[in-house]
């Protein structure tokens, strides 16, 4: 016969082996996302020098700028007017995107700016590889997560 303390201790049980696996997830998350955000470097360094050296896009949007001198900070600038300055910061098992677009010239304080920004998490997808995941829910890998930050730059107006 089953009393309350033996339904206690089963729940006790789970919730132990519950948080047990969660923090093995989280160790594997943070292990893969060094990887991931490595990836990611390459791949938005790689396509700020496809966007300059295509005529098409260049003749478009002018020179795009990539700053990735600071291991944790990678900086994405297109001058010409709407300008876009694009942060991404490296966090734990996450990085934050912020897009400022600049849409006439003179100061910056007068500057019309538009901000946004947004959070990806470092998640591991069903087939247990680590991805972005967006506010949203979409899966995004390195280049595709490229493709995601850098897109506003050719689509902004």
């Amino acid at each position: 016969m089953n009393d309350w303390l033996d339904d206690e201790l089963d729940r006790i049980n789970k919730d132990n082996n519950a948080t047990s696996t969660q923090a093995t997830r989280q160790q594997e998350i943070a292990l893969q996302c060094d990887t991931l955000w490595r990836d990611l470097r390459s791949s938005i360094e790689e396509d700020v020098r496809r966007m300059n050296a295509s005529p098409e896009i260049r003749s478009k949007v002018g020179d795009v700028t990539f700053n990735g001198t600071n291991t944790q900070i990678m900086l994405v600038d297109k001058l010409v007017f709407p300008a876009v300055h694009i942060t991404i910061n490296r966090e734990y098992t996450s990085i934050s995107v912020e897009r400022v677009i600049i849409r006439n010239g003179g100061s910056v304080e007068n500057a019309k700016q538009d901000r946004e920004s947004e959070r990806l998490h470092c998640d591991l997808d069903h087939s247990g590889n680590v991805c972005y995941r967006t506010e949203g829910g979409d899966w995004l890998r390195a280049k595709e997560a490229s493709g995601y930050i850098l897109r506003p730059i050719l689509r902004v107006r």
